[in-house]
């Protein structure tokens, strides 16, 4: 159902090009207080959000379907022995037991859990108060060259208030028919401060890669991009663009 953490995704899409942003954001959500105002009911280790974060992120939908099959839940285990490997049930178990197996199963019933609101619920991920980001520059260069050039996409921005747990992605759409490529990175945490993140995007000299103008539109996201939870808010977007063209720049050795 979910990527594995920090891991590339390069999706594939056919959908209709309606909105610049349709794979990324929903209705304007305001940052709004937490749900566990006392600082003590929160884990403040980034370690244990990040472990959880990467677990929900891999094995959210088999726990659902878990906890739908077994129905009556006495103890952790009955959730977590069931996982793949030993790994996961100790991590399961871990975070299962941070706040008792009634609030736990009760979790994953929620219509709006996520990867990230799951661990924010367990406690593991701390919720921030008022997160605020805005990006400073989005380049992609070179910006007009043949298909077959990897160009190198750039991304800065400055975070205000803490951002907590979330996600950084871009999406790529192709001048042709309904086709982007969608990339998603799931991130700690940011604290106020200027950051740069740099990605390799690959272009093939082939059909896959007609020429024309590609446009890329970018978002940060406290809580997942496109998650329905109370704390998921798209923080800043940003787009640029490239062009594959016939006529770009091409290098020889003479």
């Amino acid at each position: 159902m979910y990527s594995n953490f920090y891991v590339l995704v390069l999706l594939i899409v056919l959908v209709q090009y309606t909105s610049p942003y349709c794979a990324l954001t929903h209705p304007s959500k305001q940052p709004i207080i937490p749900v566990f105002d006392d600082p003590s009911t929160m884990n403040d280790s980034t370690d244990l959000c990040m472990s959880c974060v990467n677990l929900m992120n891999k094995d959210l939908q088999i726990i659902i379907n878990i906890i739908a099959k077994v129905g009556v839940l006495v103890s952790c285990g009955d959730v977590c022995n069931p996982l793949n490997n030993s790994v996961d049930v100790d991590m399961c178990m871990t975070l299962c037991n941070l706040v008792g197996i009634d609030t736990f199963w009760k979790i994953f019933e929620r219509s709006d859990v996520d990867p990230i609101f799951a661990c924010q619920l367990m406690t593991a991920c701390i919720i921030p108060r008022y997160p605020a980001a805005k990006f400073l520059s989005a380049t992609a260069l070179p910006s007009n060259v043949p298909p077959g050039t990897t160009i190198n996409l750039g991304f800065q921005f400055q975070v205000l208030n803490s951002t907590g747990a979330g996600q950084f992605a871009y999406v790529v759409y192709f001048p042709q028919g309904n086709t982007k490529i969608i990339y998603e990175q799931l991130f700690a945490g940011y604290d106020p401060g200027v950051y740069n993140l740099s990605f390799s995007f690959p272009t093939y000299s082939n059909s896959t890669f007609p020429v024309g103008q590609y446009p890329v539109f970018s978002s940060i996201c406290a809580g997942m991009c496109d998650g329905k939870s109370p704390y998921s808010i798209d923080l800043a977007d940003t787009e640029t663009s490239f062009i594959l063209s016939s006529l770009g720049p091409i290098h020889r050795e003479h």
